[in-house]
């Protein structure tokens, strides 16, 4: 999706934050490249800073995605990101809003 569809998206699903999700909690909605190479690059920057928003400028141009981050405690801690899309949260019967593209 392009950049103002994904903030719209990530606008649009503030009210999930800090729902349970899996034993722990959505710590944050992020929208990162859905590009392999770009997708590392991102990780690379939000490992170093965890402003995800400061950290998507580079890939603005991409393709993106929109993810709700899992547990960041953990990521903190291990280095490994927990996320989940909005679609997998939606089948799972979340009240995540979507718009047409």
């Amino acid at each position: 999706m392009d950049y103002q569809t994904a903030v719209l998206h990530k606008e649009m699903n503030q009210h999930l934050i800090g729902q349970p999700y899996k034993g722990s909690t959505i710590d944050e909605i992020i929208i990162f490249p859905t590009d392999q190479g770009a997708f590392k690059n991102f990780i690379d920057l939000y490992s170093k800073d965890e402003a995800a928003d400061k950290c998507l400028q580079p890939f603005k141009h991409l393709d993106l995605q929109v993810a709700f981050v899992v547990n960041k405690r953990k990521y903190r801690q291990t280095g490994i990101l927990f996320y989940t899309s909005l679609e997998k949260l939606k089948q799972e019967g979340f009240s995540v809003i979507t718009i047409a593209t």
